[in-house]
């Protein structure tokens, strides 16, 4: 009964610390796309990866109209509205830096105004990821 109990145990800590442990995932070059839609209109991401490394990130928005959400993205839907459209394309704007600044999606915080485009795009980065990684 005893071994049984230090078979398990050794069992547990070796799983805990598989998968506790921050696999690096090594990426193939090439540059990968995907696209994502809800409520508010459809994100895209592109990555390009080059020596293991995220080189290139764009990030398009689209409104539910299929317009690119640019400097005239809530223009016709009354002055605060344009105003708040305004500051969430400010704030999404930025993520893809921040990801080649830190080139971890898990480190690039959501910016106050630009949350639901920064839940698409965590998404799909960390799908492209995989993708590069074949995994």
């Amino acid at each position: 009964m005893k071994k049984l109990f230090i078979i398990v145990l050794i069992i547990l800590s070796l799983s805990v610390y598989f998968f506790a442990t921050d696999e690096k995932l090594e990426y193939k070059n090439g540059v990968y796309s995907a696209s994502s839609t809800d409520a508010y209109g459809e994100t895209k991401v592109t990555l390009e990866f080059k020596d293991g490394k995220i080189i290139k990130c764009e990030l398009l928005a689209y409104d539910q109209d299929g317009k690119l959400k640019d400097e005239n993205y809530g223009k016709d839907s009354g002055a605060k509205n344009y105003e708040l459209a305004q500051i969430s394309l400010k704030g999404f704007s930025q993520y893809p830096e921040l990801l080649l600044k830190t080139q971890n999606i898990d480190e690039v915080d959501a910016i106050s105004g630009a949350t639901g485009t920064f839940l698409q795009f965590k998404e799909l980065v960390k799908n492209l990821m995989r993708t590069a990684s074949g995994h």
